[in-house]
């Protein structure tokens, strides 16, 4: 399998806002020609676009952790 990147569109933790990689654009079977920005790299099957990004730097696949919600806590309430 191969995946398409593109080292211009960074990624961030849903939950921090730091970058964690770069997007995955396409998993392919067979590379075609794509613009000289773009990347190809081999990927495991398991990979997919929507849950995993690039790192770079390590050259390695890395999950987009999920979202989680912060929970406002209010001290008192108020009547009207």
């Amino acid at each position: 399998m191969k995946a398409l990147i593109s080292p211009n569109e960074n990624v961030l933790n849903p939950n921090t806002k730091k970058k964690i990689g770069v997007r995955v654009c396409e998993i392919v079977d067979v590379e075609f020609e794509v613009a000289n920005t773009l990347l190809w790299v081999d990927c495991l099957e398991h990979i997919d676009v929507s849950t995993h990004c690039y790192d770079l730097e390590a050259k390695t696949f890395v999950d987009i952790p999920e979202f989680v919600p912060v929970q406002l806590i209010t001290t008192g309430t108020q009547d009207l």
